[in-house]
């Protein structure tokens, strides 16, 4: 099976299709890799957002790690959920960090001349520029359309840097932790999670400027708990981290369209629909589902996990939910005509 390389968060994107040539290292200015990250992944497989079969990657010159071969293999990381996924171009891969402080580039910035001049790869082409692709249009959805923002929080965390704290949980120990995440600058902010021995349990998605990015924590029953966040971020870069009630949660009770900007979560109880999910983003589009009820016979799934403007024919569940979807633009999921019941 063919394997694409599958840059950290925190380093720049690199060209569709790019394999880092023989001793390659990557600049020791774009930061480590989380701890576990997987470097390559199948063409035709989900691969875990922040865990993989890694170890940790080996230390290389400078401090920078040492890319490993796709034919490679490594013991299996404990207690990562498969909830929330990346197949290559990650969200923030649009960043480049630098040493002193890092320089916000590539299509937040608008700015891809500098990436290529700073990154140890060529940049793709300006979607803007002629010679690239045109910016995809926003997605078509029905005026009645559900629009999904971000639930009022019910405790703010705020803090500068990458600073540590324990995980609120205000709807109990037992459930997840519906939490969302905004930075008050251009630089990167994400947020890791570790359980109670430390391992990484948790990567958070990454807020567009002025969005929040709204997510669950241990969604999954099978992951390990998380009991601590850390913020990756610049010094001096400051954040927020919000707690919010899960029953704030907008809940769908008819088979309609719903939309949304980001990495949004929502309710959905239907019913089955077969719908048509789209998204107008570069990066990561993901939606998955996860039982309200912990007894529940759906366990969750992967209905959708792609990467830039597409659009996916998949089937909401017959079941009481939470629909978590991870995008770095606009998105819609709009029910097809004759695909639903109530």
């Amino acid at each position: 099976m063919a394997r694409s390389f599958n840059p950290p968060p925190a380093w720049p994107r690199p060209p569709r299709g790019w394999t880092p040539p023989p001793g390659w290292e990557p600049d020791p200015s774009w930061g480590p890799a989380p701890p576990g990250w997987q470097f390559w992944a199948d063409d035709d497989a989900p691969v875990p957002h922040g865990a993989g079969p890694w170890s940790a990657p080996a230390a290389g010159a400078h401090g920078a790690p040492v890319v490993p071969g796709p034919g490679a293999a490594g013991p299996g990381a404990r207690g990562r959920r498969p909830g929330r996924l990346l197949l290559g171009l990650g969200a923030v891969g649009l960043l480049v960090l630098g040493a002193g402080g890092a320089a916000v580039v590539g299509a937040l910035a608008g700015d891809r001349d500098e990436v290529a001049a700073g990154s140890g790869w060529a940049a793709p082409a300006d979607p803007g520029d002629p010679a690239g692709r045109a910016p995809a249009a926003a997605p078509e959805v029905p005026g009645d359309a559900v629009e999904i923002g971000a639930p009022p929080p019910v405790e703010i965390l705020r803090g500068e840097g990458g600073e540590r704290f324990d995980l609120p949980r205000p709807d109990g120990t037992d459930r997840p932790v519906l939490a969302s995440t905004l930075r008050a600058g251009s630089g990167y902010v994400w947020f890791e999670g570790h359980d109670e021995d430390g391992e990484l349990s948790e990567v958070t998605p990454v807020p567009e400027p002025g969005h929040e990015a709204v997510f669950l924590v241990d969604d999954s029953r099978d992951s390990a708990r998380t009991e601590r966040m850390e913020a990756q971020a610049e010094d001096g870069e400051s954040w927020e981290f919000r707690v919010h009630d899960l029953e704030d949660l907008t809940a769908v009770d008819e088979v309609r369209a719903v939309t949304g900007t980001g990495a949004r979560v929502f309710r959905w109880r239907a019913g089955q629909a077969h719908v048509l999910a789209s998204s107008s983003g570069e990066a990561n589009f993901v939606v998955t589902t996860r039982p309200v009820r912990p007894d529940d016979e759906h366990h969750g799934d992967l209905l959708v996990n792609e990467i830039g403007a597409v659009e996916r024919a998949t089937t909401l569940p017959d079941a009481d939910v939470w629909v978590v979807v991870e995008a770095d633009g606009p998105w819609a999921i709009v029910p097809q005509a004759g695909g639903g019941r109530g």
